[in-house]
């Protein structure tokens, strides 16, 4: 009784396994054929990442050129007022 027992088990593992690796694989092949990248995510994110980095970056530079547009138009201002006066 106790053979019956463990071959029924084993049978019953073995069906379990083929059954859940054919799932698996099926799965994977679905998700694969239809554009799926497990990775694709944290690399859209990096990119992203990257990008609002240099538009940073680009936004301290005009920053810096508005800065000194300023400076020249306020310098010009002050020298037509004083050659009006």
């Amino acid at each position: 009784m106790s053979f019956v027992i463990s071959i029924v088990a084993v049978v019953m593992c073995t069906v379990t396994f083929t059954v859940l690796v054919s799932i698996w694989l099926g799965t994977s092949y679905s998700l694969k054929k239809s554009g799926y990248h497990p990775n694709q995510t944290k690399e859209t994110y990096d990119r992203l990442r990257s990008d609002l980095s240099r538009i940073s970056q680009d936004l301290d530079g005009i920053r810096e050129h508005i800065a000194d547009l300023v400076i020249m138009n306020y310098e010009r201002r002050s020298k037509d007022g004083k050659t009006n006066n």
